[in-house]
């Protein structure tokens, strides 16, 4: 079912001829004399009218303008756009150059030399480099399949360390490291970098993929936003152009969104499958017509302060001193031509390097005199280098980089150059500028590399597993083995310990997911049963309802459970015995004092004996069997009534002792305290009466 298209909508505009005009086109309202008419009194209207032609063609589109299409903003030939309010590319470049600002290049070179680190694969955690990782589920993956999946892995990372396939005809091919140590310089620079995709021509499957000078790329200007006259101004020039890959009808039907111009000329165009541009300071300002901020244009004049500061420390050594002072000859016989030969002499003895140093010497007479007199007396060399340590934290700021990644600039943010012993090394070097600064530009690296190149190589394998540039913030073998220890006690596991240094899991059934924090295992563990542990932390299903493993593996718990089974038996003693006693009273019999007998032996019968003599024998034997046990019962009863007396009556004697030895102690001990008080008053009133008699 076709979707049905959108009502356009009114759009209100200032009280502007143009805009009038692009309102009534909009409506449908504007002739086609009319139109023809406003083309001519304004090339922006044009441009307009066509954007909006267009948005009614299609069934989506945005309504806000990205770029201002009444600024003429379109480069030589009418093929591309300019950057407007920005600073030019070649501008950028100078500045960049051997003869541009040292702090940007040094900044330029550390953030790249950074980048470049990670373009190796990584050969173990503590190194730094790029690797896979799996970002979807195990579930429904065979072995066979994830061996599979680790071949194609290790392919896809040696062609991205070649930056793809051999083969290319060119003189120098760079690996990954180089290629993105070029970019990251480009898009700091430039604040974009572009990167060519060569496709094999054959299978249409990416090959290749090389870095590109993002200063010499600009964005073509769409056919629908050109009046009749730069159209034709472009299609003019493409035809002059001598480049054989260069299609006309490509061009006019939009094919092409990117040129590359060298010297003002553009010599090359191509298509978005052919070249990436990636913007890594994006806005939304129309006034640059599309176009990223970068830092230098954010702190361009800091960038113009630091060259003119380098400058004048230049020229004050190419000059010798360069003293800020005048010479001050009086004299009567001096005139201009002596003068002139004294500004030459003391020119050539002191001024440029090869003469600095020397000493002007000058012959006057006994009544003259020579004297210097300095021009600025006023000491400003601690503004200068306030100045000088300003501007360069400025530019620094707008890289977002850390003094201390510079080598000789660690002193703009601290007050020594001293490492604290907390710190290790990448601490002390990435800790100011990593999470502003180096992490998002590592981020956007990673995610053009994913979304632009990865999944051009293998787009299965990109769907779950993504190239990540890690090792940044991992810590040393030494560091590592402390946190661990350190963590082990709060919450880590056994998998969790095995999966941070990148090792096989033991799983839940080899105890991998038991707590290794001490206070739980003594505080909760004990409360729990054999049986509930093993199910839960172990994988053994129906453990917890198990009688073997109904127990609790605590002291206390084996001690009560050991008082309980005595209690029982001695209930289970005594339920048999009144059990006894009341079989005895059923047979009538009475119970005997006397004990310890043997009890009876059955009597052996001869071989020839019959049947009613055994039964009798039997009877016979069953009676006796148990007339002892009643017998033997109650000697057993009165034993143990008789020793239990017996320990009574020696408990309460000794306790009776124990309260003797103690009230004869206490009388004792009370008298003889009694006593010292009595001699204590009766010396105190001694010495009042003394005093008293006195």
């Amino acid at each position: 079912m076709a979707r049905k298209k959108k009502p356009a909508q009114q759009t209100v505009f200032g009280l502007d001829p143009i805009a009038i005009a692009a309102e009534k086109a909009q409506r449908g309202e504007l002739s086609k004399q009319e139109e023809m008419k406003v083309r001519g009194e304004s090339s922006h209207l044009g441009a307009i009218l066509d954007v909006l032609k267009k948005q009614e063609k299609e069934t989506e589109h945005r309504m806000a303008f990205t770029v201002d299409p009444q600024t003429e903003a379109v480069g030589r030939h009418s093929i591309y756009k300019d950057k407007t309010n920005l600073t030019p590319d070649y501008i950028l470049k100078h500045i960049a150059g051997p003869q541009g600002d040292d702090l940007v290049n040094q900044i330029l070179q550390a953030r790249s030399n950074i980048l470049a680190s990670f373009g190796r694969p990584r050969t173990s955690r503590f190194d730094i480099g790029f690797e896979f990782q799996d970002i979807s589920s195990d579930i429904g993956q065979t072995d066979e399949n994830k061996e599979e999946e680790r071949h194609k892995i290790e392919q896809l990372k040696e062609v991205l360390w070649n930056c793809g396939h051999s083969g290319l005809d060119e003189e120098w091919s760079p690996n990954l490291s180089q290629f993105l140590k070029m970019i990251t310089r480009d898009g700091l620079l430039f604040g974009r970098f572009a990167v060519e995709r060569i496709y094999d021509a054959d299978s249409g499957r990416l090959h290749s993929f090389r870095p590109v000078d993002a200063g010499t790329i600009y964005r073509i200007v769409p056919t629908e936003e050109h009046d009749q006259t730069r159209r034709k101004q472009a299609i003019q020039y493409l035809n002059q152009v001598q480049n054989k890959d260069i299609d006309k009808d490509k061009y006019e039907k939009n094919e092409y969104k990117f040129v590359q111009v060298i010297q003002g000329k553009p010599v090359q165009v191509f298509t978005e499958k052919e070249l990436v541009l990636y913007n890594l300071y994006p806005t939304t300002n129309v006034e640059f017509n599309g176009y990223p901020l970068t830092p230098i244009d954010q702190a361009l004049n800091a960038v113009t302060t630091h060259i003119n500061i380098t400058i004048h420390n230049k020229m004050y050594f190419q000059n010798g001193r360069a003293s800020r002072g005048m010479l001050v000859i009086q004299s009567d016989e001096i005139d201009e031509s002596s003068l002139k030969k004294i500004r030459s002499q003391f020119t050539q003895s002191i001024n440029s390097v090869n003469h600095a140093w020397r000493m002007p010497v000058f012959g006057v007479g006994a009544e003259d005199n020579i004297s210097w007199q300095p021009i600025d007396n006023s000491g400003r060399d601690k503004e200068f280098q306030f100045l000088s340590d300003d501007t360069a934290r400025v530019v620094l700021g707008a890289f977002q980089i850390s003094p201390e990644e510079l080598p000789g600039y660690a002193h703009l943010s601290r007050g020594s150059n001293s490492q604290t012993l907390s710190e290790s090394d990448n601490e002390y070097k990435l800790t100011a500028a990593r999470d502003v600064g180096l992490r998002p530009l590592i981020s956007d690296i990673q995610d053009f590399l994913n979304n632009h190149i990865v999944c051009e190589f293998d787009k299965e394998l990109s769907k779950h597993n993504q190239l990540v540039l890690a090792g940044l913030e991992h810590d040393s073998p030494e560091k590592e083995a402390t946190r661990l220890q350190q963590d082990m006690q709060i919450h880590l596991t056994m998998d969790d310990i095995m999966e941070l240094v990148e090792k096989e899991t033991f799983g839940k059934e080899l105890g991998g997911e038991f707590p290794l924090n001490q206070v739980w295992q003594q505080s909760v563990a004990p409360f729990m049963t054999v049986g509930m542990i093993m199910e839960n932390f172990f994988a053994v299903k129906g453990a917890s309802q198990d009688p073997r493993y109904q127990y609790i593996r605590d002291p206390f718990w084996l001690q009560y459970q050991q008082v309980l089974m005595q209690k029982a038996q001695m209930a289970m003693q005594q339920q048999m015995m009144m059990q006894q006693q009341e079989q005895q009273a059923m047979m009538g019999g009475m119970p005997q004092e006397e004990g310890g007998e043997v009890p009876p032996s059955q009597e052996q019968l001869p071989p020839d004996a019959s049947e009613e003599e055994q039964a009798a024998a039997e009877e016979e034997y069953q009676k006796s069997l148990n007339d002892w046990h009643a017998r033997n019962f109650m000697a057993l009863s009165k034993s143990i009534s008789n020793t239990h007396n017996t320990l009574s009556s020696a408990i309460l004697k000794r306790h009776s002792e124990m309260v003797d030895r103690t009230m004869d102690r206490f009388v004792k001990e009370s008298q003889q305290a009694v006593s010292e008080i009595k001699n204590t008053l009766k010396g105190k009133k001694s010495e009042s009466n003394g005093k008293t008699s006195k």
